[in-house]
């Protein structure tokens, strides 16, 4: 098994709007006035059109029960912008500026690697490394010599995501701060030879 530690790079944050009125109309335009106001200023910070998607909208009545019946009293607008943030020097600039436009929740901000490849790559000539080695010393040890290899497979495993919940608060003192950390990637392989 090759092991690889690296620092996430990138962000994927969910931000959401939670908009209540008493017609549809205009729990809508409030929504998207929003909405358009939160997209402009990411995009004047940087982010690109394509890391910008709308993962989730949905509109539904709100009731109230008083005395076993029901009364219609307005509807609720839930919406989220999937925000993949490519620079975490920005990250807390870019939740506390959303907020500030107008959304009111921060469902989740989650870091890892954009391009791993590289560091699968590491780790795996780690992990061939030690596989031949530990060949060659079972071998020695049982007295038997090793044929050609004929059979190779191999297994990745990288940490998941990690995820930071928050409910947003308007009027933030100051951008939070969002730490990386690091994050492992394994690839393991399993080397099969003829013995002599």
């Amino acid at each position: 098994e090759g092991k690889v530690k690296a620092t996430p790079d990138t962000a994927r944050a969910e931000i959401g709007f939670v908009t209540e009125g008493k017609d549809t109309i205009t729990v809508q335009n409030e929504n998207s006035s929003k909405m358009n106001a939160v997209i402009k200023f990411l995009k004047e910070r940087g982010t690109h059109e394509a890391d910008i998607k709308t993962s989730n909208y949905s509109l539904s009545p709100k009731y109230e029960y008083s005395k076993g019946k029901s009364s219609l009293v307005g509807y609720v607008l839930n919406q989220n912008l999937t925000v993949t943030v490519r620079n975490l020097d920005k990250i807390g600039e870019i939740l506390d500026g959303a907020v500030s436009s107008g959304a009111n929740r921060i469902d989740s901000v989650s870091l890892f690697i954009d391009k791993p490849e590289e560091l699968k790559n590491k780790a795996r000539e780690e992990a061939v490394k030690q596989a031949k080695g530990k060949a060659a010393l079972a071998s020695e040890t049982a007295g038997f010599k090793l044929g050609r290899l004929v059979n190779f497979t191999e297994g990745f495993s990288g940490e998941p995501p990690m995820f930071f919940e928050s409910m947003a608060k308007g009027g933030a003192a100051s951008a939070p701060q969002i730490e990386p950390g690091t994050q492992e990637i394994k690839v393991s392989v399993t080397l099969t030879y003829l013995l002599k």
